[in-house]
């Protein structure tokens, strides 16, 4: 019996790989002219050197473009496209349906003639991360059964064509991040499918069109980061199956809808970076599935209302640099998920009780600077956050509950009315975490020990702000030479700020897409495109420091930018400093430097800011390399400097005395005994711009 039943088995195992294997070899091919227009389109372009697209948007860095697995034969016969990289066919007719050639480092213009239009059949395509630098070709409009169209940051210019109203069936259609510009088309409102809308990262103008309100299967609508104008329509209020509705980054105009209160399904809201006025309307109070709201940036006023506390399932809520007045509702204490509370840069007003705001006990981000607040904080809160921004909220002295706090990201207490010294157990708080700190605008006079130690390791090579204190005395060399940080290059180029710093950046003042910064000194714009994570930055301005320059400072060749202005500084500008080959900003203006400038600054070939103003130089201004792009307002208020580009000709024996800036200078310059530099930290996640003042000394 056992032997019958084995062979019964075997039989069964036999019938399926001979089933198996008749199928296979029944699998249509593909056709025969799709494959000549596919193996055509990869003749058109040339494939940039790889990797070709960020490692974000892919699991696995791309090393190869799909099309170069496109081959006409495979040994003695014709190559199967169906089986080609990128390539989906229909399993029954072997036409080919979907074609994704996403991050394929594609380049050159694909025009009206390119052969994938003649694959009718097509429901999907995708071409995303490419460079094709040319409008979007009118013949897409003949690919009829598309139901998923994403041609995404891949460098599209001009309109968005006409063309596209022919695609009656997509569901989903991405052009987001390129070059688009004009309006956008009021036909969209009749591609009545679309579940998916993302025009975002482009250059549209005029309104948001009111027939968009047509599109009641409408999931998703991105149209944040254009130049759209108007009041947001509130046609919009129909879209109730909507659950994301980003708006940002635009100038819309007017008050927010009461309409948008009917998006029960929403979980999404972004409106921040507009011109929007009035008051949050009563009807958010039906917004039971609302998780993300994001009103920063706009003229917003009225009291902040208490209807919040009633939307549950809230966990990242910024209204921050609006115009709202009032206290802090106590309800928002009732948000159990909160995680994120961005009230920078209002009117508010009133006693807040950090104990009352913890009640919230997923609450890790907390933002409540530049208001009128009082802020109390009790010594039993046991809370632990992960950025505490509380400039302005009126502390006389760092807050003991600072001692049990060990997860720790962004600690910012600028900007209040705490004196004397540091104490000593602020140097233990989240030692292991700490990545950025800003203490400046205070009274702080030391630290309670000398040379300092800084035990924060993971301080973003460290972003430490103490300018605008009352810190005197000689300059801590000894504090230089702990600062190893800036001695030694980082060798993982690719790490960016944005990468490190994660989600908790959402909690600064402002934000946008992609990680760069502006850095502003003396009125002097500067841009990095990318904020690495080994750009080090020491910022001492507006103190009370004396005597000369240390030396040390010579050994910190990661530098980028030092701003030691506004202090009392004296003795010649050292030639040491030529050994900061890497320094793109130095201020030193406004202290009591006297001598020469060396020609030895010359080697400082990366240098774009200089300012040297208000001090006791004399003597020729170098001439060559960067020496020769600086303006007259870097050496004002030095008589005694002669040469390009100032007036005074070199070659008169003796030196004026030195000039001070009077009032009138000090308030025209907008910088006077006041910190000027701004850093601008961008970054985005659900839109926004960061922006934060930061004059950074930076140690590790």
């Amino acid at each position: 019996m056992k032997k019958e039943s084995l062979h019964f088995s075997y039989m069964i195992l036999l019938l399926t790989i001979v089933a198996s294997h008749s199928l296979a070899s029944t699998q249509p091919r593909c056709h025969e002219d799709e494959r000549s227009a596919l193996l055509e389109f990869k003749t058109t372009f040339f494939t940039r050197k790889r990797p070709c697209c960020h490692i974000k948007y892919t699991e696995t860095p791309v090393e190869q473009a799909k099309v170069e697995s496109w081959n006409a034969s495979e040994g003695k016969t014709q190559s199967d496209c169906c089986s080609w990289t990128g390539v989906e066919c229909d399993k029954v007719s072997g036409h080919v349906i979907g074609l994704d050639l996403s991050c394929s480092c594609l380049s050159g213009k694909i025009n009206s003639n390119t052969n994938i239009f003649r694959l009718l059949r097509l429901r999907s395509l995708n071409l995303a991360f490419n460079d094709f630098n040319c409008p979007i070709p009118l013949t897409i409009g003949n690919l009829s059964s598309l139901r998923d169209l994403n041609l995404s940051s891949s460098s599209f210019t001009g309109h968005i064509s006409h063309s596209l109203r022919n695609l009656t069936r997509l569901v989903h259609l991405d052009l987001s991040d390129n070059h688009l510009n004009g309006t956008i088309p009021t036909y969209f409102g009749s591609i009545l499918n679309l579940e998916h809308l993302d025009l975002g990262f482009n250059s549209l103008t005029g309104e948001v069109p009111s027939s968009l309100g047509n599109l009641v299967q409408l999931t998703t609508l991105h149209l944040v980061s254009n130049q759209l104008t108007g009041k947001i329509p509130s046609s919009l209020g129909n879209l109730v199956q909507l659950t994301t509705l980003h708006l940002g980054y635009n100038q819309l105009t007017g008050e927010i809808p009461s309409s948008i209160g009917d998006l029960i399904q929403l979980t999404d809201l972004a409106l921040y970076f507009n011109r929007l006025v009035g008051e949050i309307p009563l009807s958010f109070q039906n917004l039971l599935e609302l998780n993300f709201l994001d009103l920063g940036f706009n003229r917003l006023s009225g009291e902040i209302p208490s209807l919040l506390g009633r939307l549950t399932q809230l966990v990242d809520i910024d209204l921050s640099f609006n115009q709202f007045h009032g206290a802090i509702p106590s309800t928002i204490s009732q948000l159990q998920g909160l995680n994120s509370l961005n009230l920078h840069s209002n009117n508010l007003s009133g006693t807040v009780k950090l104990d009352m705001l913890s009640e919230a006990k997923n609450l890790q981000q907390l933002v409540l600077s530049s208001n009128k607040l009082s802020l109390i904080v009790e010594t039993n809160i046991t809370h632990q956050y992960s950025v505490l921004v509380l400039g302005s909220c009126n502390l006389n002295s760092f807050p003991e509950f600072l001692q049990d706090q060990n997860d720790l990201y962004l600690l910012d207490l600028s900007d209040n009315n705490i004196s004397g010294q540091v104490p000593k157990w602020f140097l233990n708080v989240s030692t292991e975490n700490l990545e950025l700190l800003n203490l400046s605008g205070n009274f702080l006079t030391s630290f309670t020990q000398d040379p300092v130690i800084f035990k924060w390791k993971n301080l973003l090579e460290a972003d430490l702000d103490l300018s605008q204190n009352s810190f005197s005395g000689s300059l801590p060399s000894k504090y230089f030479k702990h600062w190893t940080a800036m001695k030694v290059p980082k060798t993982d180029s690719s790490s960016y700020m944005g990468d490190e710093l994660g989600r908790w950046w959402l909690a600064l003042p402002f934000w946008t897409f992609d990680y760069s910064m502006s850095v502003f000194a003396k009125g002097i714009e500067m841009n990095y495109s990318k904020i690495q994570g080994y750009l080090t930055l020491i910022d001492l301005s507006s103190n009370n420091f004396s005597g000369a320059i240390p030396e040390t400072i010579g050994s910190l060749k990661q530098l980028k930018l030092l701003n030691l202005s506004n202090n009392m500084l004296s003795g010649p500008l050292p030639p040491f400093l030529a050994n900061l080959t890497n320094l793109e900003a130095l201020d030193l203006s406004r202290n009591q430097l006297s001598g020469e400038i060396s020609q030895d600054l010359t080697q400082l070939t990366s240098l774009e800011v200089f300012d040297v103003s208000y001090n006791c130089l004399i003597g020729p201004i170098p001439k060559s390399r960067q020496f020769a792009t600086f303006e007259n307002n870097s050496y004002k208020g030095n008589s005694g400097l002669c040469g390009a580009p100032l007036s005074k000709k070199c070659g008169y024996p003796e030196a004026s005395p030195p000039s001070f800036p009077t009032s009138e200078e000090d308030q025209d310059s907008g910088s006077a005994m006041e910190l000027d530099w701004k850093i601008v930290c961008m970054g985005y996640a659900s839109g926004l711009v960061i922006g934060v003042v930061l004059g950074n000394c930076l140690i590790t």
